[in-house]
């Protein structure tokens, strides 16, 4: 994966965790619960969570990539 793709890849894949969250009335109930409690504004949490999960995916579909 170049950097290009990685980088079209990831806005891609966050917008569809973030829609993911959203659709969830568990998960989103869940964050906004918790970002409340160590004083982060829920939008923020929201957003960071969706970039997080982006990441990792990220990085997991690279290491399976070079094992191939």
């Amino acid at each position: 994966m170049t950097i290009t793709q990685k980088k079209e890849y990831r806005y891609q894949y966050a917008g569809q965790a973030l829609q993911g969250i959203l659709s969830n009335r568990v998960l989103f109930d869940n964050l906004k619960a918790e970002a409340e409690e160590i004083g982060l504004n829920f939008k923020q949490a929201i957003a960071i969570a969706a970039i997080d999960i982006t990441d990792v995916l990220i990085e997991e579909i690279e290491k399976r990539e070079a094992e191939e």
